[in-house]
């Protein structure tokens, strides 16, 4: 069995004991395994902290494999609304178990405070291709983004040359085959799901922990992802075993699901871990709908029946005409006519020719690798003076600093302004920073103080009188919700007449989404800002949004009313 520290160490006013701290599981005996067979996988009874943060998370958990008997048979799920502590309960997890490829120093912030963790593996870990825990995670993503090696190089664990007839299987059901040879830092954000999933799983975890793992994937990779899941849960029976897979060894990976949206919770889970005001306690599912036991855990009088009618529209007028926001530009901000656009010798944009002038609302649709959210980037990129190598065409962009939001922006932002304050990231600018530091090109934006105060209190990050606190506050000690919400924040009160939503709802829950919809039509309803919204979920387009624009394969398929 593996413990690790019961805070025992008094410094100043707190006892707190460091993750960092732990013993090695690889010495654990085949006997250990064997006389542990009736103890959870996971038994955790903690207080848990970031050391940035002074709130604490009270967990109470035990992960059960996923066995034949009818007590246990059946992945978990763990509900709670953004700022509720389920990242970290993920990472505090997979630190628990030891986890290899984790970002050198991501867990120097985690602090246990009080009580133990105990990790009781059922697998001897000799082999250098089975892991404890196995996670799809923020985290895993950026990871990821960060090797320099194809997919088909991720897909083999602890190296060699031939993928496994697990990958093999799994590739085939998710569709992955034609990436095998893309560089892993070219792909989409639904592609690299898609590639951490597998990435995971052919390493035979014990336990496979999803943290928002179907973020970015469009209706038929969430699809897929919920069928491996079933598949997985089930021990992959008859199908598998044709495909020469050992249904002994898929059959002991238990799923943690971490979640908030009903959508991703399937027929497989039947055991409920809920973190309400930074307590959990679990219960079986009893036959309640993935909708009941989402509601279960968010604050209904907090959610409007109609998303956009949340904030009061003269508050709305006031932001965008009483401040120094507003841009002089042309009627067209955006103009493409035959361009091309390609990386290493890859054409990702192909013959495009769009434009988008003021007062439009565009949802730029397009299965995962179309090229939505390189376009996004490119015209972001061209808006702040560092206007992007044209293979073949023409690509006009007359709006200056626009306002964008994007999971490669948060990636970059979690990686490198955990330390930086609010004041200083509006300072400059979220999307100019980034290319600042990645590019070093580009120029600060144009902020209005007061305004961004304004949009972080209507999308809840703070309450009227904590401005200076706010701005005060560092990046790391916002939740990744609330992360999300800030960036979201900072391109809306970016003064550009143009702003560009890549997955904006991706880690938000209900009520977080709900507050960004409200602004997104309420924005879009009285002024003539406009809109670039990139999404695969149909229910978050409002009704503002009228005009679309699909790519696939890089060609623009559509282009006309939705």
């Amino acid at each position: 069995m593996i413990r690790f520290g019961i805070a025992a160490i008094a410094r100043s006013h707190r006892c707190c004991a460091s993750l960092n701290c732990l013993p090695d599981r690889r010495n654990i005996t085949r006997r250990q395994f064997s006389e542990e067979a009736t103890l959870p996988l996971v038994d955790a009874s903690a207080e848990l902290s970031y050391a940035t943060s002074s709130v604490r998370v009270g967990i109470n958990l035990q992960v059960w494999p996923n066995s034949d008997s009818d007590k246990n048979r059946g992945g978990h799920v763990v509900l709670g609304a953004n700022g509720s502590g389920k990242t970290l309960l993920c990472r505090t997890l997979i630190r628990s178990a030891e986890q290899t490829g984790s970002p050198e120093g991501s867990d120097e912030d985690l602090n246990l405070i009080s009580g133990a963790i105990s990790v009781h593996p059922r697998v001897e870990s000799t082999n250098r291709n089975h892991q404890f825990m196995a996670s799809v995670s923020f985290e895993s993503h950026a990871d990821l983004l960060s090797m320099d090696i194809s997919v088909h190089k991720a897909l083999i664990p602890g190296g060699g040359n031939r993928l496994s007839t697990t990958a093999k299987f799994l590739i085939v059901r998710l569709g992955m085959y034609p990436l095998l040879s893309k560089p892993v830092n070219a792909l989409s954000t639904g592609q690299i799901r898609r590639v951490l999933v597998v990435r995971a799983l052919v390493s035979k975890p014990e336990i496979l922990l999803l943290d928002n793992a179907f973020d970015g994937l469009d209706a038929e990779g969430r699809k897929g992802l919920h069928d491996v899941i079933e598949r997985v849960l089930s021990g992959f029976k008859m199908d598998v075993l044709v495909q020469g897979i050992d249904a002994r060894e898929t059959a002991r990976t238990q799923v943690v699901l971490l979640s908030h949206r009903a959508e991703e919770i399937s027929d497989g889970f039947r055991t409920f871990s809920f973190l309400n005001n930074r307590k959990m306690h679990t219960e079986h599912r009893n036959g309640r709908s993935p909708n009941e036991l989402v509601r279960s855990i968010m604050n209904r009088e907090d959610f409007p029946v109609r998303a956009w009618e949340a904030i009061d529209h003269y508050d709305v007028l006031n932001f965008w005409h009483g401040s120094d926001l507003r841009d002089n530009v042309k009627s067209v901000l955006i103009e493409t006519k035959g361009f091309y656009f390609s990386q290493e010798n890859n054409a990702i944009l192909s013959d495009l020719s769009w434009s988008v002038r003021r007062g439009e609302r565009w949802h730029l649709a397009g299965s995962n690798g179309s090229g939505k959210s390189t376009l996004s980037r490119l015209l972001v990129q061209a808006s702040i003076g560092n206007h992007p190598e044209v293979t073949r065409g023409k690509l006009d962009v007359s709006t200056v600093n626009i306002g964008w939001v994007s999971t490669e922006l948060h990636i970059h932002a979690a990686r490198n302004w955990m330390n930086i304050s609010v004041s200083e990231i509006l300072d400059i600018g979220p999307s100019a920073l980034f290319f600042r530091e990645k590019f070093d090109s580009g120029h600060s934006a144009k902020f209005d103080v007061n305004a961004s105060v304004n949009v972080a209190i209507w999308l809840g990050l703070l309450e009227e009188g904590g401005e200076a606190a706010f701005l005060a506050r560092r990046f790391s000690e916002f939740s990744q919700g609330e992360q999300k919400l800030l960036l979201i924040a900072a391109a809306i009160s970016q003064g550009s007449q143009l702003i560009v939503l890549d997955e904006p709802c991706q880690g938000l829950d209900l009520i977080n989404r709900g507050r960004v919809l409200s602004l997104v039509e309420r924005l879009c309803g009285l002024t003539d800002r406009s809109l670039i919204y990139i999404t695969h979920h149909e229910d978050e387009l409002v009704p503002s949004i009228r005009q679309r624009l699909v790519l696939e394969g890089g060609r623009a398929t559509y282009c006309g009313m939705r």
